[in-house]
């Protein structure tokens, strides 16, 4: 069977619904890989706070649980201060286990977490791509649930995904994410700290692709919505259409 051309996406980020950003997103899977790519970047006033640009990478192959196998993980972002920041994550077998490790271009001052808390675990790309898969595989179905072990670069950190209904009017699968801490964290306390459990929503489109078409999360008490806005022929046209300066 042929593979697939990637599907590619155009999104519109809104924070208490004011604009707050743009990504597009390429999700390349096929029967036995993956390579999906985000490029996102703030707009109105998360620019003027962060001037947060980044693009996202992650490719591998899926095993037969269907979990995601990345072989790379890239990150190259702008944030605040900070330019030209690298993520480089490399996965290597050892004693039994998968670890990921920085490679040498990785930029984050920051020393990494000791290898038990990156054994066996996936980025967050490859956590999502294995989501889409799970979903397109087993026929999603409510009550379904299943949790991913992920790191990046930094944390380490559980996504238990629960299926909360599949309309069939609609064709939209509504899944229940919850992002709970492990390692790597600030421990402020509070409802709205960094190692606080994160509730997330997400709704995809109940087809072949499984496009996701809007995800919901609280980010300082108030709600930031990402929702699809149109598919596009390539990646940089995506970013043109509405986003101009993103190809400059």
């Amino acid at each position: 069977m042929a593979h697939a051309a990637p599907v590619v996406a155009y999104y519109e980020a809104t924070w208490a619904s004011l604009p707050a950003g743009h990504l597009v997103a390429s999700f390349d899977d096929g029967p036995d890989g993956f390579h999906d790519i985000l490029t996102m970047d703030t707009v109105g006033l998360p620019q003027l706070l962060l001037h947060f640009r980044a693009r996202a990478e992650s490719a591998g192959r899926f095993g037969a649980d269907g979990v995601a196998r990345p072989s790379r993980y890239a990150i190259d972002y702008d944030l605040r201060k900070y330019h030209s920041q690298r993520v480089r994550i490399a996965y290597v077998a050892r004693d039994g286990a998968i670890v990921s490790e920085r490679t040498s271009d990785d930029t984050n001052p920051k020393q990494i977490l000791p290898e038990r808390f990156r054994r066996d675990v996936i980025d967050p790309v490859a956590a999502f791509a294995t989501l889409r898969r799970y979903l397109t595989a087993h026929g999603a179905r409510p009550g379904d649930h299943f949790t991913v072990h992920v790191f990046d670069d930094v944390r380490r950190f559980d996504i238990a995904a629960s299926v909360v209904s599949v309309g069939t009017a609609d064709k939209t699968v509504r899944v229940h994410l919850d992002l709970s801490a492990v390692a790597g964290f600030k421990k402020r306390g509070g409802p709205d700290a960094e190692d606080a459990p994160r509730p997330l929503e997400v709704f995809f489109r109940d087809d072949g692709a499984m496009l996701p078409i809007r995800l919901e999360v609280a980010v300082g008490f108030l709600p930031l919505v990402v929702r699809f806005d149109h598919r596009c022929a390539d990646a940089a046209h995506c970013a043109a259409e509405k986003n101009p300066a993103a190809t400059r």
